[in-house]
């Protein structure tokens, strides 16, 4: 992925593992300067074009499949946990309803041992594959 597409300032690397079906492995760790509560937006490998009102040109818009918080900082990796989603369907609730979703649930990460008739009826699954970007989000972007 272009990584001109984002604030150098940030921290990049990608998903090395997906530990479980809420949880990945980031290539990025303490000595990168990750911390625990940090935020990683996760993007998908293709952009949205998007068109630029006043060039006409088209703009390649990164897409961001999920947020994860991390919990556990090592030397040159990180674990996160999802807990927020971007998502077509969630971007399709009302406000309210997203909020709402986002207190008492999270979304899953799709995991090739778990079959699409074995997922829970009405749950989202959003698919990451190890290296995916991750990107840390700025404090002032977390929500």
């Amino acid at each position: 992925m272009n990584s001109s597409f984002f604030d150098e300032a940030q921290i990049e690397g990608q998903v090395a593992k997906i530990d479980d079906e809420y949880t990945v492995v980031i290539n990025r760790g303490k000595i990168h300067g990750v911390t625990p509560g940090m935020i990683f937006a996760i993007y998908d490998d293709e952009t949205e074009a998007v068109r630029d009102p006043e060039t006409d040109e088209s703009l390649d818009v990164p897409i961001e499949k999920l947020r994860v918080k991390v919990f556990d900082v090592f030397s040159k990796a990180c674990r996160a946990a999802t807990f927020q989603t971007n998502s077509p369907i969630s971007n399709m609730l009302k406000p309210s309803a997203r909020l709402s979703r986002l207190i008492t649930g999270r979304d899953r990460i799709e995991n090739e041992q778990l079959r699409p008739d074995e997922r829970p009826i009405g749950e989202v699954v959003v698919t990451v594959n190890i290296g995916d970007t991750a990107k840390s989000v700025a404090k002032g972007r977390m929500e």
